[in-house]
């Protein structure tokens, strides 16, 4: 169970969806995991359905005290011949705006390659975005990365990291928490249930404390479009089959469906309070029964297999400029929770996901 601590979000997270989506959603999973649960407010994993999200954007902007920008490198794009930024629909330039006419606390974050703009590519009202210390992030140093900016989020908001937060909890509630563990530990012993779908093919399943059901080992239904790592029948009772995009949607019938990456951003949260913890709980299966095992991928190109042992990649449904978003776990970076984008001349483990 996730505790939150926070009423109001403390960090807003500004970005252009077709720039920095999956940048965007793993930091807020990775601030929300070291500082609590609503500590960040991102738009697409904030704002509830039934929500008018022009009013609730409006009113987690002017509620945060700090404003991440993230610039990647196509965050300048055009549209009918213009940057998107001198559009005054455009939402990036209006959250912009309204943090600056409100004296917010600014952080370019830039990804990679990205530099901030000079002044002639940016609308006027947004010329003092560029008088802010701008913070890099390197997709592939991301987790080494981003302890400077934990730390310095931390000295200018007052907040405690979610460790020291725990310990006071765990103070205050010891006895309470040691009737809801305890019922926790029921509650999984009781709810892992093995189903067969209409091929005959066992599928173990369990309610998560994101309060989805996630099949508890990755698929291993062969289909066309499907392959066991090396072409070995062992590794695919090990660690399931890989599949192409096509072939994972395949398999999720009969009431199961390929999970969004929001979904995997939400299962990971709902556990532990900190990397280590998440990686306690559903890779070394602890306490989760989620049971990942690093599958490794196939590349339908010229690099074939690779990465058995020290990671796994799920499909998600989510298309994002014409590729598919995944979602990774590295062995070599503790939980190495990220998602991303890829082609689908790839094959990746599956994990399909029901709401009932």
């Amino acid at each position: 169970m996730t505790i939150k601590l926070y009423e109001n979000p403390v960090v807003f997270i500004n970005y252009r969806r077709s720039d920095a989506s999956s940048e965007a959603g793993r930091l807020a999973s990775d601030l929300d995991i070291e500082f609590g649960e609503g500590f960040t407010f991102q738009d697409i994993d904030d704002i509830q359905s039934g929500d008018k999200w022009i009013d609730k954007l409006v009113e987690a902007g002017l509620e945060a005290k700090v404003i991440l920008v993230m610039i990647g490198e196509s965050w300048l794009e055009e549209r009918n011949g213009q940057i998107r930024l001198f559009h005054t629909e455009d939402w990036v330039r209006k959250e912009l705006i309204a943090a600056i006419e409100a004296k917010k606390i600014i952080i370019p974050i830039l990804i990679d390659n990205a530099t901030l703009p000079i002044k002639s590519k940016i609308p006027e009202e947004l010329h003092s975005l560029l008088e802010y210390q701008a913070f890099p992030i390197r997709k592939a140093r991301w987790k080494h990365d981003i302890k400077p900016l934990i730390q310095d989020l931390r000295n200018i908001t007052n907040c405690n990291t979610l460790d020291e937060n725990k310990k006071s909890f765990r103070n205050r509630k010891t006895k309470s928490k040691v009737w809801w563990t305890l019922g926790v530990a029921i509650m999984s012993i009781i709810s892992i249930i093995c189903v067969y779908n209409s091929l005959g093919v066992k599928k173990s399943w369990k309610r998560m404390n994101d309060m989805r059901i996630w099949m508890t080992e990755n698929v291993n239904q062969e289909v066309v479009g499907s392959w066991c790592y090396d072409n070995k029948s062992t590794n695919c009772r090990k660690y399931g089959r890989l599949y192409t995009w096509q072939a994972a949607k395949e398999v999720c019938t009969d009431g199961w469906r390929l999970p969004s990456l929001e979904e995997w951003l939400k299962l990971t949260r709902s556990y532990g309070f900190g990397g280590k913890e998440i990686y306690e709980s559903l890779v070394n299966n602890r306490s989760s029964g989620f049971n990942i095992k690093f599958a490794g991928s196939l590349s339908l190109g010229e690099i074939g297999f690779k990465d058995l042992g020290e990671k796994v990649t799920f499909w998600t449904r989510d298309i994002e400029n014409g590729s598919v978003q995944f979602y990774t776990f590295d062995y070599n970076r503790g939980v190495g929770v990220s998602g991303g984008t890829s082609s689908k001349d790839v094959a990746y483990s599956c994990r399909c996901i029901r709401d009932h």
